[in-house]
């Protein structure tokens, strides 16, 4: 796996937790490392927000996870589950990458809906602005995996020393 691209993913998710979301079955789809195509090679479910932090907790012990190289792995499809006091609210996405398809499932009377809808709008709202950042940081991180003509583990840090006068 790429750790350019891991570490990404593992700041998204870590940022959906500590926005208090609850991200589950999510879909990480592997991208094969080439430019003109965005082939998924194969994917997989986690079911919790745990497992897949696992998978990425790479990103966080190594400090060398730049030097990983391989598919990209990114998001394709994940649930975002938000729980209120009074409502809860339930958000499927679909394709975050492609098209983005939205399924909203709510658990609140009728007599409450048009207030609670407000709320779950400006959720929506807050979601996929964090998936529009998550979707350009993967773009320009392939972007610059795949265009680079130089690997960043090939030349060790202070290799190049600043000019002196």
């Amino acid at each position: 796996m790429d750790g350019l691209v891991s570490k990404i993913t593992y700041d998204f998710l870590q940022n959906l937790s500590n926005r208090g979301y609850d991200a589950s079955f999510i879909r990480i789809g592997y991208r094969i490392k080439d430019s003109v195509r965005s082939n998924i090679l194969s994917s997989k479910t986690h079911p919790t927000l745990s497992s897949t932090l696992n998978q990425f907790s790479f990103t966080q012990t190594d400090t060398k996870y730049l030097c990983y190289s391989g598919p990209f792995p990114v998001i394709s499809n994940l649930k975002i589950n938000v729980n209120y006091s009074k409502f809860s609210l339930s958000f499927s996405y679909f394709d975050i990458l492609g098209s983005r398809m939205i399924k909203q499932t709510s658990k609140f009377d009728s007599l409450r809906n048009s207030a609670y809808s407000i709320e779950s709008q400006k959720v929506e709202n807050v979601i996929n602005g964090l998936m529009d950042k998550y979707k350009k940081d993967i773009e320009t991180a392939i972007k610059i995996r795949v265009e680079s003509y130089l690997d960043p583990c090939y030349v060790d840090s202070g290799y190049v020393s600043p000019n002196s006068n």
